[in-house]
């Protein structure tokens, strides 16, 4: 009770609503005894312990971490007759583009050779912490089978990030003493599960990832399925949808970061996806954004993205005036846009339009570029990846229909999940679902 009124004293206090205190504590309170019972009554049904597989390179392909070191993944043996399902979960974190040995390079390669993003040298035993939108195991990769019906005892595999290219890159030389070999990495590990857990014969797949990893479905969607000639692939991209947008103050930013990544440093024309290739024969820079790689795609996807990403915000948008890892002429409007329940209260008339500017475009490009095997949930919240969060992934719903329902019934080929649920509001702060943190 001490906890709960002090962590609600803190978060209602940010918010200048004192006299909301005592109700929020009860509430807390009520929600933290039931999530305890929920804990100790599901306990005895806990799911085998996640196993960390170092891969080698059997296959010759030059699979390699940024450092040198080798790929790999966790894995969750699933039970009974779903234990034949996959979850293949491509884990996020970012990308790196900057090939200087600066310290303060918020996207250096060498900085990120030196951590687990970059190393697998890095790793231990323990799967990445859970709590931020890249780690394990929460959502539909959760083992729970409260908190993940449909898919709690499907094999889980989590493939570690250590490439900082999505799973693209293509380089066959080191370059600069770094290997970006993103694309041989997740090939290896798909020769792993072939031969140790008869991946091959797998009655299903889900080829899933948050952030990144939710932009390295995209991109490797059709790649995926080919090596798994026979199985039903259908693919779940998280976070992923990166536009290519303009900033608040006009520049090209994104573009030009993608570009100088996905052209030159990681060669990763050469593993795009074929069609959006031949379709941008002179802009195959295209091919990295999720916008116009996903009309070609022929594997089934369903996008869940955030029409308010705050990642995008802070990134693409730079809506504070600046790009992530440098200063910010304006860091007011974004000032805690990653806590749940943000809202642009601070942000000038000017900066709010452009948000919601980028909230329409972020709605019309994803709706352009489905097919009609796709399908989507994409409310007008500013969050990250929702399908690898407990709460999201359960509790958030539009036009009643909850995250996971809705992709369990597209799945399995259900006609009411054919229509994708894509926010139909403007903005949604402080209404269903984006006040369900």
């Amino acid at each position: 009770r001490i906890w709960c009124t002090k962590w609600c004293s803190i978060q209602i206090s940010c918010r200048q609503n004192i006299s909301a205190t005592m109700d929020c504590r009860a509430a807390l309170c009520s929600y933290m005894a039931a999530w305890v019972l929920l804990s100790l009554t599901t306990a005895s049904a806990a799911a085998s312990p996640l196993k960390l597989v170092l891969v080698p390179d059997d296959s010759h392909r030059g699979a390699a971490c940024l450092d040198g070191s080798p790929p790999g993944y966790f894995i969750r043996k699933g039970t009974g007759a779903a234990a034949t399902n996959f979850i293949i979960h491509a884990q996020g974190g970012g990308w790196c583009w900057d090939t200087e040995e600066r310290a303060d390079a918020g996207h250096s390669c060498h900085t990120r050779a030196q951590t687990g993003l970059g190393s697998s040298k890095f790793w231990t035993a323990d799967p990445p912490s859970t709590g931020t939108n890249w780690y394990c195991c929460n959502g539909i990769l959760s083992g729970n089978a409260t908190e993940n019906p449909h898919f709690f005892d499907w094999t889980m595999v989590f493939v570690n990030y250590c490439d900082g290219s999505s799973l693209t890159g293509n380089r066959s030389e080191a370059y600069n003493g770094l290997h970006y070999r993103g694309r041989a990495n997740l090939d290896a590990v798909l020769d792993h599960l072939i031969a140790t857990e008869s991946l091959g014969r797998a009655r299903q797949v889900v080829w899933t990832g948050g952030s990144a990893g939710g932009l390295a479905v995209y991109l490797n969607a059709d790649h995926v399925a080919a090596r798994l000639p026979g199985v039903s692939v259908k693919a779940l991209a998280d976070g992923g949808f990166f536009m290519d947008h303009r900033t608040f103050e006009g520049a090209d930013y994104a573009r030009q970061i993608y570009s100088t990544g996905f052209m030159d440093l990681w060669e990763s024309a050469s593993t795009a996806n074929r069609a959006c290739i031949a379709s941008n024969p002179t802009a195959m820079w295209k091919c990295a954004f999720a916008q116009y790689t996903l009309p070609h795609i022929a594997t089934p996807v369903y996008v869940v993205e955030g029409m308010y990403d705050p990642w995008q915000l802070e990134f693409t948008l730079q809506l504070d005036g600046g790009p992530p890892h440098g200063p910010a002429p304006h860091p007011i409007c974004l000032n805690n846009v990653w806590a749940a329940g943000w809202t642009p209260k601070n942000c000038t008339s000017a900066q709010f339009d452009g948000m919601l500017a980028f909230g329409r475009d972020m709605r019309g490009n994803i709706t352009a570029a489905l097919q009609p095997k796709d399908s989507a949930f994409v409310p007008a919240c500013a969050i990250h990846c929702q399908s690898i969060l407990t709460v999201p992934w359960m509790t958030w719903s539009l036009h009643n229909l909850s995250l996971h329902s809705h992709f369990s019934a597209w799945l399995r080929g259900g006609t009411a999940a054919a229509t994708p649920l894509i926010d139909d509001r403007e903005y949604a702060a402080g209404s269903s679902p984006c006040s369900e943190t």
